[in-house]
């Protein structure tokens, strides 16, 4: 890193030769020129750390933000500065699970996200974040692979849901991991459609595979977010 200079006026006067030292006109004569130089260095340093994303606001975050392709579109330069971030991950993303699983973090604003592959291309991604934009799903699936299959979203905040397996075309009867029927509190079947049955050879049988002993306690379903 190259080190910041704020007082070349002082060492410059410190490096005269003794002749040269206590002579009024010999000192303004440096003052003078490492003014130019000071003032030279402190812009340059400037302009250096305010084209960075982090200390960069007003038209400089514009430059980058269009660099990167990410549009202010009327925002504030926080919110601009966090939207070139996300846009840089998306740019950058090499598809895999864990750069998907960033996305969905810092997107969220999630302390637990997770992801569920499914074959033969596809998975389903979980999420506790407070933070759902209307174009969550769209945004994580161009940071997916070319061939990655539908994107399926389900957003836990609590931390108390049912997370469902797949979203196939099938009505069936509730069952865990273990292949247990799931029942209401009067002791009758959850019928649901759209989940899988990985674990049943009775196709009516929806499974919820992701259950896991992370979330021992269960409630609702959690809401899904396609695209």
């Amino acid at each position: 890193m190259i080190p910041v200079i704020k007082n070349h006026e002082e060492q410059a006067l410190d490096r005269l030769l003794e002749q040269f030292k206590d002579k009024p006109n010999v000192e303004a004569l440096i003052k003078g020129w490492m003014k130019g130089v000071q003032t030279t260095e402190d812009s340059l340093f400037d302009l250096l750390e305010n084209r960075s994303i982090q200390t960069a606001y007003g038209i400089q975050l514009d430059h980058i933000g269009k660099i990167v392709g990410a549009k202010r579109s009327g925002r504030s330069d926080e919110s601009y500065r966090e939207y070139i971030q996300l846009q840089i991950l998306i740019n950058t993303s090499e598809g895999t699970p864990n750069d998907i699983l960033e996305i969905l973090s810092l997107i969220t604003n999630a302390t637990i996200v997770k992801s569920f592959p499914h074959y033969p291309v596809g998975g389903n991604l979980y999420t506790n974040g407070d933070t759902i934009p209307s174009t969550l799903a769209s945004t994580l699936t161009k940071a997916a692979p070319i061939a990655h299959g539908d994107i399926h979203i389900y957003h836990d905040p609590d931390d108390d849901c049912l997370v469902p397996a797949e979203l196939v075309r099938q009505t069936g009867i509730l069952v865990d991991n273990n292949g247990d029927e799931v029942v209401d509190n009067n002791g009758n079947n959850i019928v649901v459609g759209g989940l899988g049955t990985e674990l049943s050879e009775n196709t009516w049988r929806g499974v919820l595979s992701e259950l896991d002993d992370s979330l021992p306690d269960v409630g609702i379903p959690c809401e899904v977010y396609i695209k």
